[in-house]
C-alpha cells in the first residue's frame, strides 16, 4: 500500500511540475506574440516583468477552466495588470487594440439579417429572477426551466454585468458622482466584460472581481454566447466614445437599455429560445438598477429570515466571507424588504416593469396555487413542459423549511422573531 501511495504521489508531482513548466513556456510564447503585436501598432510594452504576475493568473485560469487561455485572453490579462499599476494610458491603448481584435473575430454577428432581429423589439420574454441572497429564488428558476423555450442566463452562474464591480450600474454610479466617465471607468467595464481583472486577494478569500472573471470567461468561450458577447462589446464601444464628456447620464442609460436588449435578443436568437430567465441579474436589494433595462418581468422571492440566515451564512463562509450575526442580518433583512416595498411601485409606474412577489415557503408548501400565479403572471399556461420540470421537486425543497430549528441558537431565534416579526412565514 505504501509503495502504491508513493508511486501515486510521485506521478502527481511529475504532472504538476510538467504543467507548471508547460504553462510558463506557454506564457512566454504568448507574451512574445503580444509584445510583437503591440510594437507593430506603435505601443511600447516591456513584458519581461509581467511573467511573475501572469504565471499565478495562468495557473488559476487552468484550475477554473478546461482549456488554456488564448492569446487574446492573456493580452487582456496584461491590460488588467496595467490597470492595477495605474499605467492607465498604456492600458487604454492596449484595450482599444484588443477591442478591435475581438470585434473582428465576431464579424459574423454584424450580418444584416442577424442585426435586423437583434435591434428593436424584444425577441421574446425577459424574466428577472431576483432574490435576497439565499432567499429561494432558485426554486422558481428551477421550476421555470421546465418550460419549453426557456433558457437560463448567465450560463453556469448569475448574470453580473449589471450589478457587480465594473458593471453597468457601477459605472452609472461613478458617472453621477463625478459628472463624467474617466479612463479607469472605461477600463473596468472592459475588464468586466472579458473577465480579466487582476485579482490581488489570495485564492479562497471573497472577491467579487474573481466571481466576475469566472462568469465572464465562461461567456467569452461559450459558442452559443458569442452573439451576446458581440452586443456587449458594441455597447462598450458606444460607452467608450462618451469618455470625458459631461452631462451624458440620460444618454448612458438609453445606451444601456438598448445594448442590453440587443444582447438579450442575441441569446434568444442564437439558442432558439423565446423566454430568457435572467438569474439574479438585478437582485432584490438592487431593484433601482432596473432603470438600465427595458420593460421586463420581475419575480422577487423572499424567505423566512430564520432559514435564510442559516443558508446565507453557510454560503458566505464557503466563499471566504464572515458570518453575519443575527443582529446584523436582521438589520439588513428589514432594510432590504422595505426597499423592495418602496421600489416595486416605481419599477411598474416609471419604468414599465411588471413585478410578482413570491414567498419561498408558500411556493413549496402550496405549490399548485403558487405555481399557477407564476404561470398566469408570465402567460405560460399555453406552453408545454418537458422533463426539465422535474428539476424542481417541492418534496425535496420542503427540507429547507424550518431547518433553523436545529441550527440557530434560542437567543438568535428570539432576536430574529422580535426584529423581523412582520416578515415571518
Amino acid at each position: 500500500m505504501g509503495s502504491r501511495i508513493s508511486l501515486r504521489t510521485t506521478v502527481k508531482r511529475i504532472l504538476i511540475t510538467t504543467l507548471a513548466l508547460f504553462s510558463r513556456l506557454y506564457m512566454k510564447l504568448e507574451l512574445t506574440r503580444i509584445e510583437k503585436a503591440c510594437t507593430q501598432d506603435g505601443i511600447a510594452l516591456e513584458t519581461g516583468d509581467f511573467s511573475p504576475i501572469l504565471h499565478p493568473m495562468l495557473q488559476e485560469y487552468i484550475r477554473r477552466h478546461t482549456h488554456l487561455p488564448d492569446t487574446q485572453d492573456i493580452f487582456d490579462m496584461v491590460i488588467g495588470i496595467l490597470r492595477i499599476r495605474n499605467q492607465i494610458d498604456l492600458a487604454h491603448a492596449m484595450m482599444q487594440k484588443s477591442l478591435s481584435k475581438r470585434l473582428s473575430i465576431l464579424t459574423t454577428y454584424d450580418d444584416p439579417t442577424f442585426q435586423s432581429k437583434v435591434v428593436g423589439t424584444s425577441q421574446g420574454k425577459v424574466v428577472f429572477l431576483s432574490g435576497y441572497y439565499y432567499s429561494g429564488s432558485g426554486a422558481a428558476l428551477d421550476y421555470l426551466e421546465g418550460f419549453d423555450g426557456t433558457i437560463k442566463w448567465g450560463p453556469k452562474s448569475e448574470l453580473r454585468i449589471i450589478k457587480f464591480p465594473g458593471g453597468l450600474a457601477d459605472l452609472l454610479n461613478r458617472l453621477r458622482k463625478k459628472g463624467s466617465l474617466e479612463i479607469q471607468d472605461i477600463l473596468d467595464l472592459y475588464l468586466h466584460i472579458v473577465g480579466t481583472f487582476h485579482i490581488q486577494e489570495p485564492p479562497g478569500t471573497y472577491s467579487m472581481q474573481r466571481m466576475v472573471n469566472t462568469a465572464s470567461q465562461i461567456i467569452v468561450h461559450d459558442a452559443k454566447a458569442q452573439g451576446y458577447l458581440h452586443e456587449l462589446l458594441v455597447l462598450f464601444q458606444q460607452i467608450n466614445e462618451l469618455m470625458g464628456i459631461e452631462g451624458i447620464e440620460k444618454q448612458y442609460i438609453t445606451l444601456c437599455r438598448a445594448g442590453l436588449q440587443r444582447a438579450f435578443n442575441a441569446i434568444m436568437i442564437s439558442n432558439h429560445k423565446r423566454i430568457l430567465l435572467v438569474d439574479q441579474g438585478i437582485t432584490a436589494w438592487r431593484l433601482p438598477y432596473a432603470e438600465l433595462v427595458v420593460p421586463a418581468q420581475f419575480i422577487i422571492v423572499h424567505r423566512d429570515p430564520r432559514d435564510q440566515l442559516v443558508d446565507a451564512n453557510a454560503a458566505k463562509v464557503k466563499h471566504g466571507g464572515r458570518e453575519w450575526t443575527a443582529e446584523e442580518f436582521c438589520k439588513l433583512y428589514v432594510q432590504r424588504r422595505k426597499l423592495v416595498a418602496q421600489w416595486v411601485p416605481i419599477l411598474e409606474a416609471q419604468y414599465g416593469h411588471r413585478c410578482l412577489l413570491v414567498s419561498f415557503e408558500h411556493f413549496v408548501t402550496d405549490h399548485d396555487e403558487e405555481s399557477k400565479r407564476i404561470r398566469e403572471f408570465l402567460e405560460l399556461n399555453h406552453i408545454k413542459t418537458g422533463n426539465k420540470q422535474l428539476k424542481f421537486d417541492p418534496t425535496v425543497s420542503i427540507k429547507n423549511i424550518g431547518k433553523y430549528c436545529s441550527i440557530l441558537s434560542k437567543e438568535d431565534i428570539a432576536l430574529i422573531e422580535q426584529s423581523c416579526i412582520e416578515y415571518l412565514d
